[in-house]
């Protein structure tokens, strides 16, 4: 019997069902189902991952179609997630090499300041014009106000605060204010190109009809509609602006498949939409197809 209980609750070794779109708690490992899960919040790869027992999961990443069933392994700020915030906000109360520095500068000038603080006042105090007393309350105290080294002690770790925390909410982690200052001093800098400099949202640029249907497009835009794969919804958009105008078909006995795609009957036929392993599993050679796809 499913029993819902607070997060906080939650401990290592129970057993957790996710149903279609919720996100996952607590890390742990698959136990029951199949299905798909956005991780992009923590990889930043936009494609949902396959998950099959024995899988791990991640707490906050978000189920897909599927509903499975995990074991709890980590909770709290024992889970990936907990330990992502936490060394963030290590990262911003951490300090760069230069941070030492300005402790060093501000170690002299403190008290430099307050020697000249200090010799201003004498000096008003003794050839200053009446009331003396006054005049050298208001010289002494504006050279502390002027020279106060506040800006030196603060412009460092408010930068490093704020820096980190802009990265953070890009998808950006900052270990800590080392490497925030150190990126400065860069030249050459490699990244992986899908889901990082790239938008990291799946776009149909173009399609090829090998035989069939004219009104694959429509066909196309019917079996994805109302899905939230990534994938799903490129195909969904770009049926949209270039399929031919009319009714849409009318399909029947749909079924998803999770990790493969979908499949339905139209006319008669099984129509099938998907990857390699949807058309193996269908007896479907892909090979022509196949070569189409490795060159665009």
């Amino acid at each position: 019997q499913d029993v819902s209980v607070p997060v906080e609750q939650v401990m290592r070794g129970d057993k957790i069902r996710v149903r279609a779109g919720e996100k996952i708690p607590v890390d742990g490992v698959v136990t029951d189902g199949r299905t798909t899960i956005d991780e992009s919040m923590l990889t930043g790869e936009p494609i949902p991952i396959e998950k099959q027992p024995g899988s791990q999961v991640s707490a906050g990443t978000i189920n897909g179609q599927g509903s499975f069933v995990f074991e709890a392994k980590k909770v709290g700020s024992d889970t990936v997630l907990a330990q992502i915030i936490s060394m963030v906000s290590n990262a911003q109360n951490s300090k760069p090499p230069i941070s030492h520095l300005a402790d060093k500068v501000s170690a002299v000038f403190v008290p430099t300041v307050m020697i000249l603080s200090i010799m201003t006042a004498l000096i008003w105090y003794n050839v200053g014009p009446q009331p003396t007393l006054a005049y050298m309350i208001v010289a002494a105290t504006s050279v502390l106000i002027i020279a106060c080294p506040c800006a030196l002690g603060l412009a460092t770790p408010i930068s490093t605060m704020i820096g980190v925390g802009k990265a953070a909410e890009f998808g950006g982690l900052i270990r800590n204010g080392e490497a925030l200052q150190r990126a400065s001093e860069l030249d050459v800098v490699v990244l992986d190109k899908t889901g990082t400099i790239t938008q990291g949202k799946p776009e149909v640029t173009n399609f090829r009809v090998f035989s069939g249907e004219e009104n694959i497009l429509s066909l196309v835009e019917t079996l994805e509609k109302g899905y939230n794969h990534p994938l799903a919804q490129a195909l969904t958009s770009y049926a949209q602006h270039h399929a031919q105008s009319g009714e849409s078909p009318q399909v029947s006995e749909f079924e998803s498949l999770t990790g493969m795609g979908v499949q339905a009957h139209y006319n008669g036929k099984r129509l099938l939409l998907g990857n390699d392993k949807l058309m193996n599993r269908f007896g479907l050679k892909t090979e022509t197809v196949s070569e189409y796809a490795i060159q665009w």
